[in-house]
């Protein structure tokens, strides 16, 4: 799993983007130590795996806050980019 799964590193937006390349992503989306955040999200969106951000549970506190507005909006875009 190497360090993309561990959660004693000192996560942040840029060090996530100095090794944009080298991270092994479905694990950074299991990692609940990671700063989590719409912006984070957004910025990594074609990166993240979504099943696997489904189950992290910091992530998931970042959607119950969300207005119902907000989470249409996020379901839309996924479901366009399933179609």
């Amino acid at each position: 799993m190497g360090l993309s799964w561990n959660q004693a590193l000192p996560w942040s937006i840029g060090l996530i983007e100095r090794f944009e390349d080298r991270w092994v992503w479905r694990r950074l989306s299991e990692n609940e130590a990671l700063p989590w955040s719409i912006d984070l999200l957004e910025k990594f969106k074609y990166k993240w795996y979504w099943l696997d951000l489904a189950f992290n549970e910091k992530v998931q506190q970042i959607f119950t806050a969300l207005s119902v507005q907000g989470i249409e909006e996020v379901m839309d875009y996924h479901i366009e980019k399933l179609s």
